[in-house]
């Protein structure tokens, strides 16, 4: 308990500070950063044109920096610091936490990278597209190798934890895994951001979980994380006024993938994560129907109305906030049912 009474403060700055820089942002860019609706969206969608995007250059940066910076705090021995200097002691830091840190930095930063560039793209040309898929799947190959490379040079175990039965690939097949993991996880983020408030929404339930299970390191992580997204989606709520962008659903899919790597839990994601794997589910059924069918009928054909999914429910009738709210319920409960199997299989911390 004494911890979350020592994280509130934190939390509750976190989101005042993501708050005030958000409102900030979209004074201060809303003309130079605006989104560019792609062409088969929705028909609703047109009147989000010239929304601010790039949201996530506040959330992103503020949760790393207030992220490590915590963690940092929590290792600094002042009296090593007065006789070593600082450099010993962030040494001594990476040597101690560098399972956590140097994954945080090299997935999380990596993709929000990643995704500024697209972003920054799409804005510069005034166009729906950004980098190539070839381009970013190189991006996550070397963001996976230098990951493994951190695993191998700490000594890391390389295991794959199926909450049953746990697994100990080879190098090369840790690579295949860590590759599904990270890019998997990133790319649903992406698909999944396509309505107000949705994907910040449903990440904030997700790492609530890993609130629970996590030990101190990851329950400050995530409770930054949580209230850096809470100040976000106060002005990315429906009607939103700025939208995350590639920098923040990427972001966000790195983070989430970092702190399920850390814990072990990777495998669960398929439950705490639910909606982003259904989205993505729902881009690859409906890709591999309409080109089996075109093979086989000489024309595509489509499962649902439009992918992903969440496109689908709009064009049945529901709003925006009826698909967000909904989609929200199935990942509280669905979540709460990982967390339930979780506690089973492995227990929860006191």
């Amino acid at each position: 308990m004494e911890i979350y009474l020592a994280l509130i403060p934190i939390g509750l700055l976190t989101f005042l500070a993501s708050l005030w820089i958000t409102d900030w942002y979209i004074k201060k860019f809303s003309k130079q950063v605006k989104q560019v609706i792609r062409e088969d969206a929705p028909e609703r969608h047109k009147e989000k044109e010239g929304t601010p995007t790039m949201g996530g250059v506040v959330f992103a940066p503020l949760t790393l920096i207030l992220g490590l910076s915590y963690l940092f705090g929590r290792h600094a021995d002042w009296n090593y610091l007065t006789y070593h200097g600082i450099k010993e002691l962030l040494v001594s830091w990476i040597r101690s936490d560098g399972l956590l840190i140097l994954p945080l930095l090299i997935i999380a930063l990596g993709n929000f990278l990643l995704g500024f560039w697209d972003d920054l793209m799409k804005v510069l040309n005034k166009r729906n597209l950004g980098l190539k898929a070839r381009h970013k799947f190189l991006a996550h190959l070397i963001i996976v190798a230098l990951t493994l490379w951190v695993y191998l040079r700490w000594g890391a175990s390389l295991e794959v934890n199926l909450g049953y039965l746990s697994l100990k690939p080879t190098p090369p097949l840790y690579f295949v895994w860590l590759y599904l993991v990270i890019s998997g996880t990133s790319n649903a983020l992406n698909l999944t951001d396509g309505l107000d408030g949705l994907a910040a929404t449903l990440s904030m339930i997700t790492l609530g979980v890993f609130v629970l299970i996590g030990s101190e390191k990851v329950k400050a992580l995530s409770i930054i994380g949580i209230s850096a997204l809470g100040g976000f989606l106060y002005h990315n709520a429906y009607p939103a006024k700025v939208f995350m962008g590639d920098s923040g659903s990427l972001f966000l899919g790195g983070f989430i993938a970092t702190l399920s790597l850390y814990t072990r839990t990777e495998i669960f994601l398929i439950l705490w994560g639910f909606i982003f794997f259904i989205e993505a589910l729902s881009v690859i059924i409906q890709v591999a129907y309409f080109k089996l069918t075109k093979w086989i009928l000489g024309e595509g054909r489509r499962v649902f109305k439009m992918t992903p999914i969440h496109h689908h429910f709009e064009l049945l009738g529901w709003s925006e906030p009826q698909v967000v709210t909904r989609f929200g319920l199935i990942q509280l409960w669905i979540s709460a049912l990982g967390l339930w199997i979780y506690a089973l299989l492995r227990g929860l911390p006191n």
